[in-house]
């Protein structure tokens, strides 16, 4: 992980995002509490998610030589896409969008329902 700590620019971006994430109020958005900063590395505490990332979901059904229903490949597109148009109504683009970002399941939801979770705002330093 590159040291970014000193890239005025970075912690700006970083500082400007978390505020403006932590204003979202979205059920496909993770919540974001703070932007904070250690021993001068900025960074964001966000809302704690469990369960499989989509990337995990779809690796288990490759191995076992299936697909995901058609209709909840839908409803999960549409909450992603949902999730997507918010974060850009607020002026940020998300840039890493990827299976790995978006958290289809959590324990109060059945799985693979609409109510996915986007990952927001992955911090320039974890690239």
């Amino acid at each position: 992980m590159p040291d970014l700590s000193g890239n005025p620019e970075t912690t700006l971006s970083l500082a400007w995002e978390a505020r403006a994430l932590a204003a979202l109020r979205h059920p496909s958005i993770v919540f974001v509490f703070a932007r904070e900063e250690h021993q001068g590395m900025p960074y964001v505490v966000m809302e704690l998610l469990s369960g499989r990332t989509l990337e995990a979901v779809l690796d288990e059904h490759r191995t076992r030589g299936t697909s995901l229903p058609l209709d909840e490949v839908l409803d999960l597109l549409a909450a992603v896409a949902d999730g997507i148009a918010a974060v850009h109504r607020a002026g940020i683009a998300h840039r890493d969008i990827k299976p790995a970002s978006v958290m289809p399941e959590s324990p109060a939801e059945s799985p693979m329902n609409a109510t996915s979770r986007l990952e927001r705002g992955t911090p320039p330093w974890s690239e």
